[in-house]
């Protein structure tokens, strides 16, 4: 019974011994993997911390953040690229309230809530200013990962606030602004572009990797063109390198 007692006091001991060195950066990393104080506490938020921890957030402890603290790291919470539809509602719905209308977010506001955002609906969608060119890049940006039927509706709402725009008369600056927006026109859109465009913008679409399958073969069909790369058995390592994804319909 003594000796139980004993070991009891030297491992009290050592750990007391342990805390009084350990750094203070230490310890704040140890309160802030507590669950309840892990998000938007003291500016301490990492996008890599986001990535270790995300998946096990639930939904009230992202509901539980401070509408202060959510302000504040909005744009650490967007750009974190894991969270899962059920977390990105609710992230939106915290957007939506906290911050601003979904229809009203300012630029600067949707840069913040990235990725976020690819939880919007189609309403949403329609409402959305694709004419700033700052939200048109966010949302455009490569590494969202739209499904294909919102990136429809996102080429959609770009064409009704565009009604006289073409891909077959656009330049390399116009596709290029798109992003990823591109992989929501019709596969007949893509192919009217200008080879020769093509060709110049290839290196940045080739890079598209979230393109759904039927535009990755239209711009395929667009790349083999004469004025492109012509024929694949003539592309070499430097045109393989240009054209990216689309290694991946040559090889299939």
């Amino acid at each position: 019974m003594f000796g139980a007692t004993t070991a009891d006091f030297v491992k009290e001991r050592n750990h007391a011994v342990s805390l009084a060195f350990r750094k203070p950066q230490e310890l704040r990393f140890r309160r802030y993997n507590d669950p309840k104080s892990r998000l938007c506490n003291n500016g301490m938020d990492t996008v890599p911390h986001l990535e270790k921890v995300s998946h096990d957030i639930t939904p009230n402890e992202l509901n539980g953040i401070p509408k202060e603290n959510f302000a504040s790291c909005l744009s650490t919470l967007g750009a974190h690229r894991g969270w899962s539809e059920a977390q990105k509602n609710t992230l939106l719905i915290r957007v939506n309230a906290d911050i601003n209308e979904i229809c009203k977010l300012s630029p600067q506001e949707v840069m913040s809530s990235q990725h976020i955002l690819t939880a919007v609906t189609k309403s949403h969608l329609r409402c959305i200013d694709l004419n700033d060119l700052d939200i048109l890049t966010t949302l455009g940006n490569p590494s969202m990962n739209w499904t294909s039927e919102k990136l429809v509706h996102l080429a959609d709402r770009y064409k009704v606030l565009n009604p006289y725009f073409k891909l077959s008369n656009s330049s390399t600056e116009a596709i290029v602004s798109l992003g990823l927006v591109l992989c929501g026109f019709m596969e007949y859109e893509i192919e009217s572009i200008d080879p020769a465009v093509y060709r110049k913008v290839s290196v940045i679409v080739g890079t598209y990797t979230a393109c759904p399958v039927q535009k990755v073969k239209a711009l395929l069909d667009l790349a083999t063109r004469t004025a492109a790369y012509g024929p694949v058995a003539k592309w070499t390592c430097s045109t393989i390198s240009d054209v990216g994804i689309l290694m991946a319909m040559v090889i299939d």
